[in-house]
């Protein structure tokens, strides 16, 4: 425990030092300055997509970013004669950014919905769920993915065809293609309990929503470690 909490914060100053959290706060101004000059606006619909959209800056650019500042300040290979384990390496990532993506996201949620959203039962709790979950994924998606690349110019154009198809649910969210194949990607699992702050959600639902992203996350930890290995070999 004492390895992982003098690594969330050697993470949080990265972070801060790097503008991570100025970006945050400016996204949300900027959405917020948005969804100010649309008072009649009902996002209800639409929230949690647009939601799970967001989410990809604040988990997927942001992880590779870490890692790339990491391999440019050598932190990355130094790390490689500590005993900092894997583990604890990786949850720092992910619990740091996905932290800072339940804040950002649930102030937004509060600014466009009214702190009324507060009282409307469990339905900020399925939300913020679904964010935590989500970016979990995203987070450890982003990860395996940057260690391919040693630059963020190498990085970006890639990377658009990983978020597309990561993002794949939202074709399904927001109508423009229908079908039950969606149900085996695991944001359509998160969107699930995100959606649940504005619709009833079924037990079902609720399982599927919880144990589905779980299941990606175990996945996706493994294929972490890997990816881990490969950075310390090549940093």
């Amino acid at each position: 425990m004492k390895r992982l909490a003098a690594s969330l914060l050697c993470d949080i100053r990265l972070q801060l030092r790097n503008g991570f959290y100025a970006a945050s706060v400016f996204v949300t101004a900027v959405w917020a300055a948005v969804f100010s000059q649309l008072p009649h606006f009902d996002a209800s619909g639409v929230w949690a997509g647009m939601v799970a959209a967001n989410l990809f800056i604040t988990t997927f650019y942001f992880i590779a970013g870490l890692v790339l500042l990491e391999r440019d300040e050598g932190s990355l290979a130094a790390r490689s004669v500590t005993p900092l384990r894997p583990r604890e390496y990786l949850a720092s990532k992910v619990l740091t950014l996905s932290a800072l993506a339940a804040v950002e996201n649930t102030v937004l949620t509060l600014l466009l919905a009214g702190l009324g959203f507060l009282r409307a039962g469990p339905g900020l709790i399925f939300l913020i769920l679904g964010i935590v979950l989500l970016s979990a994924i995203l987070c450890l998606a982003g990860f395996v993915v940057i260690a391919r690349y040693r630059s963020i110019n190498e990085f970006l154009m890639p990377s658009m065809v990983y978020v597309f198809g990561l993002g794949l649910p939202l074709i399904d969210f927001f109508g423009l293609w229908r079908s039950p194949l969606f149900l085996l990607h695991p944001m359509q699992a998160a969107l699930a309990l995100m959606r649940a702050g504005w619709e009833p959600l079924s037990p079902g639902e609720a399982a599927y929503g919880l144990l589905y992203p779980a299941a990606a996350i175990a996945l996706l930890y493994i294929l972490s470690r890997r990816a881990y290995k490969h950075l310390l070999l090549t940093a």
